[in-house]
């Protein structure tokens, strides 16, 4: 199938509807700002439509992101730092790879190390 062609059913190209739902299941960007972003281009397309190519495509980009997705490097570092949460001290740890990618964040109440090791 080529895409300059409309799949059966459908009224819009294929090219639109991928690209509709890859920035959905990418940036993770509501379905009324997808709406926006084509509306800007001159695609009008309703948000529900949009969000029944996201449920009926979505096991398809789920794949594909998560494979082009960027690996993290074995070694990695553990920050710590202190945040007020409505006025309660809590401690936040983040995990980062040597590239500065985020792996995980853990959020407690008392500073206790061993318990992101174990989370994490």
């Amino acid at each position: 199938m080529t895409l300059s062609v409309s799949p059966p059913r459908y009224r819009f190209l294929i090219s639109i509807i991928s690209q509709a739902v890859w920035i959905y299941h990418r940036f993770n960007n509501s379905y009324r700002d997808i709406e926006e972003q084509l509306a800007y281009r001159g695609i009008q397309v309703s948000y529900e439509t949009i969000r029944s190519w996201s449920i009926k495509f979505a096991s398809h980009f789920r794949g594909v992101i998560k494979k082009r997705e960027r690996k993290p490097k074995d070694k990695w570092h553990l920050d710590e730092m202190n945040v007020k949460v409505n006025g309660e001290n809590f401690i936040l740890w983040c995990a980062v790879d040597c590239d500065g990618y985020e792996l995980d964040v853990f959020l407690q109440k008392r500073r206790n190390k061993a318990a992101p090791f174990c989370y994490m």
